[in-house]
């Protein structure tokens, strides 16, 4: 009767192991199917903080870019708190930067400080980095020193630094010749 019960034992072992590893199988699979799931269902390709980005050529730094955070869904990258200098010329700073294809959407609080003290501000605009043009289509106020000028819109080319308006107020001060 002993070898009986011991082989019993044994058996009872076996179920009790064979169960906890059933279930531990079993709750791995609903696990990683789960996650399976939510990832197919999310979107998101890319999510960060204190991002910086630094394009550098054989000798130096060419441009730096700088976002408080950021994410990409299907492709399009969005950026909060950016700034972004092209060092020795431009820096454009704005509360959102959405890129798209060819463009960037500037939103909020956008600025271009030009290398020669022109500084552009307004609410939203599209920046083209391709053909280096600038457009906004909300109101904008653009200064130099004590000149200003604001105006309904603005198409601006930076490359040949050329700028185009609508309903323009300006103040213009000239130098007084000696």
């Amino acid at each position: 009767m002993g070898e009986i019960c011991s082989a019993m034992v044994i058996k009872v072992e076996w179920v009790v192991a064979l169960a906890i590893l059933a279930t531990i199988g079993l709750s791995f699979n609903l696990k990683f199917q789960d996650t399976a799931e939510k990832l197919k269902n999310n979107s998101k390709e890319l999510e960060f903080d204190n991002m910086v980005l630094t394009e550098v050529n054989s000798t130096a730094v060419v441009s730096q870019a700088f976002a408080k955070s950021g994410k990409q869904e299907n492709g399009i990258l969005t950026l909060e708190h950016i700034t972004y200098k092209k060092l020795g010329e431009n820096e454009i700073i704005a509360n959102k930067g959405i890129y798209t294809k060819d463009n960037i959407i500037l939103k909020g609080d956008v600025k271009i400080i030009q290398k020669g003290g022109f500084v552009y501000t307004t609410q939203e605009a599209l920046y083209n980095p391709k053909s280096k043009t600038f457009t906004s289509p909300t109101p904008f106020v653009a200064t130099m020193g004590e000149n200003k000028f604001s105006g309904a819109k603005l198409d601006y080319d930076m490359q040949k630094e050329e700028a185009k308006s609508q309903k323009v107020h300006a103040i213009i001060f000239s130098e007084e010749k000696k």
